[in-house]
């Protein structure tokens, strides 16, 4: 089965007009997804290491994460689902925004999106890491909004529902355990969340108790309240989201522009060399003089056609 993500092709003739030099295959065991190359290197140093640099990847135009037991298709996915709107978001604005993200993580899992944010991580997306912690604890005040909304209607702990919340919350929250650089950050707001849902209803917290991990009883522990209802606690939740802001705004932009500023040296070296020797000696990769893959590329971005993300194997 072939599953269409994202065509911004219109047309037959933008179908036809399709660069598939310019196309990347991530393979992740039974799962493949094709790519256009300038999504994936942007802001990643990791794909602009293998894909650009002398690697077998960049004469493949492929990365292979099968032998990965911790990087899984759905991780892929979401991540791949992110990077590509936020690109050409981007690109229209002129400067990295995490605008519109938010929509595509509504439709996603806590611990989809926390998968994401450990693949960007390793990824060396720094840009990405940074917007999707704040993507993240917006999407966790939703679900903890829609959950306290379906408590006041739905009194039936075991119901699907609710278990499907619970799972949620105790799925992400096993995902930061990983040792991430934010993951204390991450737990401690998750466990804040929780306590916030379960602390007039502790029936729904003694329903779930024995199914919660160690560390999330010790994270929910410190969330102790008096008995008059008044908390004693930070809102781990606010907080998260206030640093994540503070940082978003200090270095997604840097981290953009520096990565352009990166760009535009190596293609300026490129050009001082052509008279002196063949630059397809010193990189193989490099097919084109710059001023073409310069036209080539705003072509694309403007046009937005010929661009593809395509997944075999399935949906899941």
């Amino acid at each position: 089965m072939v599953r269409l993500l994202y065509d911004f092709a219109k047309g037959a003739a933008a179908q036809k007009s399709r660069d598939t030099t310019q196309l990347i295959i991530i393979r992740c065991h039974s799962t493949t997804f094709l790519v256009h190359r300038d999504i994936i290197v942007e802001c990643s140093s990791y794909f602009q290491g293998c894909i650009m640099g002398f690697y077998r990847e960049g004469f493949d135009r492929s990365v292979d994460f099968s032998d990965d037991d911790d990087v899984r298709p759905e991780c892929v996915y979401a991540y791949l689902s992110f990077v590509h709107h936020w690109y050409f978001a981007a690109w229209a604005n002129g400067k990295p925004s995490g605008q519109g993200l938010m929509s595509i993580a509504s439709r996603m899992t806590l611990s989809s999106v926390a998968e994401a944010i450990i693949l960007s991580d390793r990824l060396l997306n720094r840009a990405m890491l940074i917007l999707l912690k704040e993507v993240f604890i917006g999407l966790l005040q939703a679900r903890q909004t829609a959950w306290l909304d379906a408590k006041a209607t739905n009194r039936i702990w075991g119901d699907a529902e609710h278990q499907a919340y619970f799972n949620d919350y105790t799925s992400s929250f096993d995902v930061f355990s990983r040792g991430h650089a934010d993951d204390r950050l991450m737990q401690e707001a998750i466990a804040h969340s929780w306590h916030i849902v379960t602390r007039q209803t502790m029936a729904l917290h003694t329903h779930y108790e024995a199914k919660l991990s160690r560390d999330f009883v010790l994270r929910v522990g410190a969330k102790r309240h008096r008995p008059d209802g008044e908390d004693i606690c930070t809102n781990m939740v606010e907080r998260a989201a206030g640093v994540f802001l503070v940082e978003s705004d200090r270095s997604v932009t840097e981290a953009f522009l520096r990565d352009r500023r990166r760009r535009r040296r190596v293609l300026g070296l490129f050009r001082s060399l052509e008279g002196l020797i063949k630059v397809q000696d010193l990189a193989p990769w490099y097919k084109e003089p710059p001023e073409a893959a310069e036209e080539r590329s705003a072509r694309f971005r403007e046009g937005a056609a010929g661009m593809a993300l395509v997944v075999w194997g399935g949906c899941f």
